[in-house]
C-alpha cells in the first residue's frame, strides 16, 4: 500500500506540473512593472533599442503567411543596459520568443532563445517557427519608421514588414 500512495502522491504531483506550464493561464505569465523605476538604458549605437515593431505576415519565398486568426506579429527591441546583449522579444498571439541580440555590420546577430511552450493551434505553431526562423540572426534593413527583416534558412527565404510602434 505504501508503494501505491507514493506512486499516486506523484502521479498527483506530474499532473499538476503539466496542467500549470500547458494551463494557458495568462495570469499566470503575467510581469508587473514598477511605474517608478527609470526606463532601460538605449544604446545609442542601436538604431533599433528601445523600439517596438508590429506587423500583420512574413513572407515565406514571396508568399504572404498572415499571422493566424488576423493578430499582429509584435517584435520588440529592449537595447543592450550594460555593454552586452540587449533582447529582442517577439509573439503573435500564443508563444512569447526571446534571445539576446547585438547589432553587428553583416545584421542583427541573436542567440540564447528562450520560448514558451503553449498549446498552440496548428497554425499558430507554424507560424511562431516562421517567427524564430526569421529571427535567428537576419539582415535587417531600417528606413525610419519600417523595419524589414530577412533570413535565409530551412523554412526559405523569409520576409517581414514591420512598423514602428513605439
Amino acid at each position: 500500500m505504501t508503494t501505491r500512495r507514493v506512486l499516486a502522491a506523484l502521479l498527483a504531483l506530474v499532473l499538476a506540473v503539466v496542467v500549470t506550464a500547458c494551463g494557458g493561464d495568462d495570469a499566470a505569465s503575467t510581469t508587473t512593472v514598477d511605474p517608478a523605476a527609470p526606463p532601460p538604458a538605449v544604446d545609442e549605437d542601436d538604431p533599433l533599442a528601445g523600439r517596438t515593431f508590429t506587423g500583420g505576415r512574413i513572407e515565406v519565398d514571396d508568399q504572404p503567411v498572415d499571422v493566424p486568426g488576423g493578430g499582429q506579429l509584435v517584435i520588440e527591441f529592449t537595447g543592450a543596459e550594460d555593454a552586452g546583449n540587449g533582447t529582442v522579444r517577439a509573439s503573435a498571439g500564443c508563444n512569447d520568443l526571446s534571445a539576446g541580440y547585438t547589432i553587428a555590420p553583416e545584421g542583427l546577430m541573436t542567440n540564447g532563445f528562450i520560448t514558451t511552450e503553449l498549446g498552440c493551434d496548428e497554425d499558430q505553431h507554424a507560424f511562431d517557427q516562421l517567427i524564430g526562423d526569421i529571427l535567428r540572426s537576419p539582415t535587417y534593413q531600417l528606413d525610419d519608421d519600417a523595419l524589414t527583416l530577412i533570413s535565409v534558412g530551412d523554412s526559405g527565404r523569409l520576409t517581414a514588414v514591420l512598423t514602428d510602434e513605439s
